[in-house]
């Protein structure tokens, strides 16, 4: 009986009805029975939470930061500036230090006259040019030499006085490291026994003002010296 008012109700349908029907079942059956569609690479569409996901790690086109920011990009590395002074300041001492070395030699054995710039440059395989970059002429360097030997010395002469060991040892000490250094730099204590008269005047009265002071501290010592030994005499004779 049920299958008798199915067909009576399907004969009664309109035939329009009938085709809306047939082409939705006909549409449902088709999609079930399609393929995935696929990417132009040959995968599934991303889903809508991929497509938020991969939006999140995916850099941005541009300039690297957002648009409007008022931050600017930093160029190069923390302390770069720093670091190429500190190399630039050590290769002009570097190079300062080789131009003294071989004039101190060239003018201790022919003398601050007789020596140029080109005899110094020639020696060092450098250019009048390098030379003039680093030092400004023959006197420049000649002051140079007198600073240095007079440093060295002062350098020796405060580390004993800073001292509180004993008058007697003192002494010993100045004369033992000053003849060191003598010794050790011989060029540079030719040059500041011999070549003085070299030195532009106010030059000369530093230089001047160094040895008194060299000579005062050495007198100083002694003086300690000779006021002990004479406490220990009056001790002695005391007794």
């Amino acid at each position: 009986m049920a299958e008798k008012r199915d067909l009576a109700d399907a004969v009664s349908e309109s035939p329009a009805r009938v085709r809306r029907k047939a082409g939705s079942i006909d549409a449902s059956v088709g999609a079930a029975n399609a393929p995935a569609p696929k990417s132009a690479r040959g995968r599934p569409p991303l889903t809508v939470v991929e497509e938020s996901e991969l939006a999140l790690v995916t850099p941005k086109r541009g300039r690297g930061r957002p648009k409007g920011s008022g931050a600017k990009l930093k160029t190069g590395l923390p302390g770069h500036s720093s670091l190429r002074a500190k190399l630039k300041e050590q290769k002009q001492n570097f190079v300062q230090e080789q131009i003294l070395q071989v004039a101190a030699e060239l003018i201790a054995t022919g003398g601050f006259r007789a020596v140029t710039i080109d005899d110094i440059s020639a020696t060092l395989g450098f250019s009048k040019s390098v030379i003039y970059y680093y030092l400004a002429n023959k006197n420049e360097i000649l002051w140079r030499i007198f600073s240095r030997i007079y440093e060295t010395y002062f350098t020796a002469l405060n580390k004993i006085t800073e001292t509180d060991a004993d008058p007697d040892w003192k002494l010993y000490e100045i004369v033992r490291l000053h003849a060191t250094n003598v010794m050790t730099y011989r060029a540079w204590t030719a040059i500041s026994i011999r070549e003085e008269a070299e030195l532009e005047e106010q030059q000369r009265r530093q230089i001047l003002r160094k040895k008194r002071e060299y000579d005062a501290a050495i007198e100083e010592i002694y003086g300690e010296g000779v006021a002990k030994d004479l406490d220990e005499a009056s001790r002695l004779i005391e007794r």
